[in-house]
């Protein structure tokens, strides 16, 4: 006869009761706040797109006129009004026979099993699929998923750069060497348990973060210009003297500089969204200085920008000449 199992009545006390209630409150919290940012996708049927691209609304691609499908206001002679849909994220539509990249055809992609994951990735049962709809060599789709920032301060929690599966961590469509998936994160910075990197490039070995959380947590208010945009945690992870002493943090206001050495603080008005890389003594910090899009859209010319040279001593920039870089 099988054997009962049974409560001991020992544990029916207020206080078990109260134990589980804070376990299952605790996992509620980690199931909200554990998790990724969910992806809200919606498929939003021809009969609901505009009339064309120059009055389109939700920022939709697609618009639908006589009965065909165009995107950016070149028709797609080919798609099935009758059965389009177009994503409400980005330029991805499909119908019964294909995906569409804009008015671009995704070669190979499924249109029944076409999911998208991120403003970066997407898959269907046979592929992973970067932006604009080229296939991502290796990639495994049935574990595939993008690597999200759980941070509500996150600047796009859904365009990270990052993706991984069981095997490999993914730059865009590049797997960065020897990066390990299970423990790959973008917390604080993109790192796994070895390493920190820069999109595809390893910047510095992830003890570095464990280094400077003391000095992560004074940023906010020490390395910060009151209005910026906060410089920790950032899209670009920190980058470090070859002995980790020396830290430096851009943003698009300043370069803040940490040195544990001395545990002081320095703060620079060259703002860059490019990163920042300092010389293997900490003695130099370099950053790009870029063309804005506004003034590249206006056909602006940008004498200044390139690469440029910080000297912490005595805060001289020095511009390097392009034949060197």
């Amino acid at each position: 006869m099988a054997k009962l199992y049974t409560i001991d009545m020992r544990y029916k006390t207020p206080l078990f009761a109260l134990f589980v209630v804070l376990l299952l409150a605790g996992l509620v919290v980690f199931y909200i706040h554990g998790k990724p940012p969910a992806v809200q996708i919606e498929w939003r049927p021809a009969s609901t797109l505009p009339t064309s691209y120059a009055v389109s609304q939700n920022y939709t691609w697609y618009a639908l006129q006589d009965n065909t499908i165009s995107c950016m206001g070149t028709p797609l002679p080919e798609a099935d009004a009758s059965t389009f849909v177009a994503s409400s994220l980005d330029g991805y539509g499909k119908d019964k026979n294909h995906v569409y990249w804009c008015y671009q055809v995704v070669a190979e992609a499924d249109p029944v099993t076409f999911t998208i994951l991120s403003k970066e990735y997407a898959k269907d049962a046979e592929h992973v699929f970067l932006v604009g709809g080229s296939i991502i060599a290796g990639a495994d789709p049935a574990t595939f998923a993008p690597v999200l920032y759980l941070s509500p301060q996150a600047i796009d929690p859904l365009q990270t750069g990052y993706g991984k599966d069981k095997n490999h961590v993914y730059s865009l469509d590049h797997a960065l060497p020897n990066a390990d998936p299970a423990t790959f994160t973008l917390d604080p910075v993109p790192s796994d348990k070895n390493w920190i990197y820069l999109n595809d490039t390893v910047v510095g070995p992830a003890r570095l973060i464990t280094d400077n959380v003391q000095y992560s947590k004074a940023l906010p208010t020490d390395c910060n210009t009151p209005g910026a945009d906060a410089i920790y945690p950032r899209v670009f992870p920190p980058a470090f003297s070859a002995d980790g002493s020396v830290v430096g943090y851009p943003n698009d206001f300043s370069i803040c500089v940490i040195d544990k050495k001395t545990n002081s603080i320095q703060i620079f008005p060259h703002g860059t969204e490019q990163g920042v890389s300092i010389s293997k003594d900490g003695s130099k910090i370099l950053y790009f200085k870029y063309q804005s899009e506004g003034a590249a859209m206006n056909g602006e010319t940008c004498a200044d920008c390139g690469q440029y040279s910080l000297d912490r001593v005595t805060g001289k920039v020095q511009k390097i000449p392009s034949n060197l870089l």
